[in-house]
């Protein structure tokens, strides 16, 4: 198994926990609480639609990811040039969280608190 291999696989499990941080509530006693945005005082309501306006914000970029990782890494076989789209891949990844956490914060403050 090479290294790139590795790091492709890297790639995709950090896309598809980019896809999956904006639906885990950390109020929640899940595994992956740690994971969850924090998108500040609110009561539930509100919550759940920075939750959802998260989500959709960061599952397209999440999707790309993990397209761009694995067609790489079927494309070459796991040689070295795979590294290139598994670096995209990560970089697409850390892009879905940074929207979602965007999106969610965003969602907080323009939505009516009651």
């Amino acid at each position: 198994m090479s290294i790139w291999l590795i790091i492709g696989v890297v790639a995709v499990i950090a896309a598809a926990l980019a896809a999956l941080a904006p639906r885990i509530d950390n109020d929640g006693a899940a595994g992956l609480a740690w994971l969850a945005h924090d998108f500040g005082p609110g009561d539930s309501e509100l919550r759940v639609a920075a939750r959802r306006a998260a989500f959709r914000a960061s599952l397209p970029p999440a999707a790309l990811s993990a397209l761009v990782t694995i067609s790489g890494l079927l494309l070459s076989g796991g040689a070295s040039w795979s590294g290139v789209t598994s670096f995209a891949g990560l970089l697409l990844a850390g892009l879905s969280l940074f929207l979602g956490a965007s999106a969610g914060r965003r969602s907080m403050r323009t939505q009516p608190s009651g």
